[in-house]
């Protein structure tokens, strides 16, 4: 496994990388203050494996995907890394 930084949405500079099979760690700079711009970096690493299913399952409903998709997904061990992201954009600060 490389561990190397890739970028997932450059809007915001999010960056992931996965760090074991089921692990993820991620970064993203976020507006601290509207009125100067001021960005911190969000950092927050994912286990998919100490997940609820439940929690990964709406977590990535939120962004569209649907239950049957995302169980298809967990069943074939397929988009990982975006399951993940769902999840970190949704529970990190």
């Amino acid at each position: 496994m490389e561990n190397e930084w890739i970028v997932t949405d450059p809007d915001c500079n999010q960056r992931c990388r996965q760090i074991s099979r089921f692990v993820f760690e991620f970064e993203e700079d976020r507006i601290s203050d509207p009125l100067t711009g001021k960005t911190y970096t969000c950092t927050g690493e994912i286990d998919l494996e100490n997940t609820d299913i439940d929690e990964i399952i709406d977590s990535c409903g939120a962004f569209g995907y649907s239950k049957d998709e995302v169980l298809r997904w967990m069943y074939r061990g397929e988009n990982l890394a975006l399951m993940a992201e769902c999840i970190f954009e949704l529970t990190t600060d």
